[in-house]
């Protein structure tokens, strides 16, 4: 993705293992809520600090992804984010896609595609503070769901099993058959 570590947390990581010897995940992870901030008001920056749930910059980023899909948000802001080439550049490496004008550029019509959906995504989850795991992809979700609905009909198709064992040892025909059996 081409995101820059800051440099106050590169300094930082480099002391801690320098001391330590032992490298902390800040090291190898870029958080991008350090650029998105930026372009945030005070009341949206307050928004995403109160969370209850939230309580690393990686998780506020990913609650302020999931705040704009909620919110059809995401074009507005992806527009705010690629206007500033300097401030882009202050955290993005030159290679990066988002410094690519031409391949940029397509972000935010991509983004306003995704306002016919309706989310409605959790975002005080403390699931997303997690420094390097993801959260659940579309497929693990599916997955899960898929499962969920397997389970329910193996269970809706027991219940059924049983009552249609129990209508039939107790109707008539079933008990003429008995008592011939007898």
């Amino acid at each position: 993705h081409g995101l820059k570590r800051t440099r106050g947390l590169a300094l930082t990581a480099a002391a801690i293992k320098q001391v330590t010897g032992f490298s902390s995940k800040t090291e190898m992870e870029s958080i991008f809520w350090y650029y998105v901030k930026e372009v945030l008001n005070k009341h949206e920056l307050q928004r995403f600090y109160s969370l209850r749930n939230i309580t690393t910059d990686t998780g506020r980023g990913r609650a302020w992804l999931r705040c704009a899909l909620n919110e059809h948000s995401l074009e507005r802001y992806l527009h705010m984010l690629l206007a500033d080439k300097n401030h882009l550049s202050v955290f993005y490496e030159d290679w990066s896609f988002l410094m690519d004008e031409e391949r940029s550029s397509m972000i935010p019509t991509m983004a306003a595609g995704l306002n016919s959906i309706l989310f409605a995504i959790n975002i005080d989850n403390k699931d997303l503070n997690g420094p390097s795991k993801c959260p659940p992809s579309v497929s693990d979700l599916l997955k899960e769901s898929t499962q969920n609905v397997t389970s329910l009909l193996k269970e809706s198709t027991q219940g059924v099993s049983t009552l249609l064992r129990e209508i039939t040892s107790s109707s008539p025909v079933s008990m003429l058959i008995k008592s011939d059996q007898d």
